[in-house]
Formats: C-alpha cells, structure tokens, sequence
C-alpha cells in the first residue's frame, strides 16, 4: 500500500491524474507487470505505456526510501540530548522533494 503523500508527489510529478496512479501502483503491488498494464489494463490507469509505469513505480520506490531515510534521521535527532525540539517538529513538516 502506498502512502497518499507519495500517491500525490508523484501524480504531481507525471502530471497524471492521483486516481490513475493509484490504480497502477495497486495493479504492480499484486504482482501484474508493465507490459500486461500497459496493453491489457488500460481503463483503471488511463493510457500510459510501458516505460510511464516503470517511471512511476522507480519514482514510487526512491520516494518510499527518501521516507525511511527521513525517519531514521529524525529517530536519531529525537533520541540525541542535545537536539531542538523544533528543529523535529520542523522536519516532521517538511514536504517530500
């Protein structure tokens, strides 16, 4: 299951309606291929060809690893003595790039 936050980022990004990507990212988490979306699988996910839902799926996984990237560093900044707590609550906040 993909966060609604990366759902958006990515929409954002590809300039493909949320609804779509969603779609096709639910119908590779169940183990459909590209190609098989791509060709047979049209309706739920628009038009997009092969290589959009590779894209999409790459960008999907870099943003999921961006995600536990930042919240490994803010256990980290949380559990040091000397951390600000604005300096969390700051990056908790903060947008996905």
């Amino acid at each position: 299951m993909t966060s609604p936050k990366i759902v958006a980022q990515v929409s954002r990004e590809f300039a493909a309606a949320p609804e779509h990507i969603h779609a096709a990212l639910e119908m590779l988490d169940a183990g459909m291929l590209a190609p098989f979306i791509g060709r047979v699988r049209r309706q739920p996910c628009g038009v997009m060809s092969e290589g959009f839902l590779r894209r999409i799926s790459h960008r999907r996984t870099e943003l999921e690893e961006l995600d536990r990237r930042r919240a490994t560093i803010l256990r980290m900044v949380e559990a040091s003595s000397t951390a600000r707590r604005s300096i969390c609550l700051v990056s908790r906040t903060m947008p996905l790039p």
